[in-house]
């Protein structure tokens, strides 16, 4: 049984591709939603940078790990649909205990109950979409990508909307919204791809995909260290929690270009080319970001997330091109997850450094990031020949 052949479930690609699309972009607007939440819940617990950084670890370890086990899951027994239901469930069940708690340790456990529902959508939405779409998967991925720019764009100024014009208890109940719809949407439209029932755990996992998962990760790595601490930072140089989450979506619609951009790019100069060009911006936006003034901050400010947006879409259409076999979910989660899981200590050692050194500082040394990506990528991710030779 050939279980690679698309699984036609609406009645074109086109509109397979807008339903994930629709669902990329309600699982992107949770997985930035923290870090504009945070600041001021911070402030109401007496949290310092150290603390703050340990609930950002919980929720993005707890995706990293969980991750390749979803994946493989979901293709073994086909229950994709159940596992990204769970996620956007995972998603509103740790909202609402941020909404009622009233303890360190309430937050934790809502921050490892949220950062479940960040284990579930993308290799379940990469499988179905690069099978589908075998012939020009970057194009597709980078189509797919736009929702999650969207999403990443109205998370930032939806909350921080919501809590100026509320407060951040009433917010966190009133964004749990878009989950729930995504679960009533994805239950009457989406459809399992048939299961693969001698699937191993480790079936069709190279070296090559783990490579490409510390590659990503560095570079995922660099993003959430200084997303994480980006809305704090804007705040004290003065800014209102209003424009700071403006300013947050500013770097993130960005993406609506840039991650199409980057998915045609890999269809003609593959991977390493978009990796290498968005590290190179990344770190020079970086410093230049920290030794500026005025408004051409902001501009830095975008131009990192436009260049960090840009390698999202490439790293699945990459995984899902190195893993061999029927293994996608198991693939894209293990690159997701390498990724997430490296990334999930950054915002705790930027918090620690920030209450020793400050936190202009601590930002400052992210820029190692990017340069070890692009070390990485030169050395020993495969080439577009070599890619296309394992697919």
């Amino acid at each position: 049984m050939n279980i690679t052949k698309p699984i036609m479930f609406l009645e074109s690609k086109s509109k397979l591709l807008l339903l994930l699309t629709i669902g990329h972009g309600t699982n992107d607007f949770y997985s930035v939603l923290l870090p504009i939440l945070l600041p001021v819940i911070a402030l109401d617990f007496g949290l310092n940078y150290t603390e703050f950084g340990f609930i950002l670890l919980i929720t993005t370890l707890s995706s990293g790990v969980l991750q390749p086990f979803f994946g493989y899951i979901a293709d073994r027994y086909g229950i994709q649909k159940q596992v990204v239901l769970i996620g956007f469930l995972m998603f509103a069940l740790g909202l609402s205990g941020f909404s009622v708690a009233s303890t360190f340790l309430a937050l934790i456990i809502s921050s490892l109950i949220y950062g479940f529902g960040e284990t579930t959508f993308h290799a379940q939405s990469t499988g179905f979409i690069t099978s589908a779409f075998a012939e020009n998967k970057g194009k597709a991925m980078g189509i797919h990508g736009l929702g999650g720019s969207i999403g990443n764009f109205l998370a930032p100024i939806s909350a921080a909307f919501l809590i100026a014009a509320l407060n951040w208890r009433l917010a966190t109940i009133l964004l749990m919204v878009p989950a729930i719809a995504l679960i009533g949407l994805l239950s009457f439209n989406l459809k399992n791809r048939k299961k693969s029932e001698r699937l191993s755990f480790t079936h069709g996992l190279t070296r090559e995909i783990f490579v490409l998962g510390i590659n990503f990760g560095l570079i995922v790595m660099f993003y959430k260290g200084f997303f994480a601490f980006l809305p704090t930072w804007l705040l004290e140089n003065g800014m209102t929690l209003t424009t700071a989450g403006a300013v947050t979506s500013l770097m993130l619609i960005v993406g609506i270009i840039s991650q199409p951009l980057g998915g045609v790019i890999f269809d003609k100069f593959g991977g390493r080319f978009v990796f290498i060009i968005s590290s190179t911006i990344a770190s020079f936006a970086l410093l230049l970001m920290m030794n500026i003034d005025g408004w051409f901050v902001i501009f830095m400010i975008i131009s990192i997330g436009g260049a960090i947006s840009m390698t999202f879409p490439v790293a699945l259409a990459m995984a899902s091109a190195l893993v061999r076999g029927n293994n996608t979910g198991m693939g894209v989660g293990v690159v997701f997850g390498v990724g997430s899981t490296m990334s999930s200590f950054t915002p705790l050692l930027i918090g620690f450094l920030a209450d020793r050194f400050g936190l202009d500082v601590s930002l400052q040394l992210l820029i190692i990031l990017p340069i070890l990506a692009i070390v990485m990528t030169v050395s020993m991710l495969p080439t577009q020949n070599q890619l296309i030779s394992t697919d």
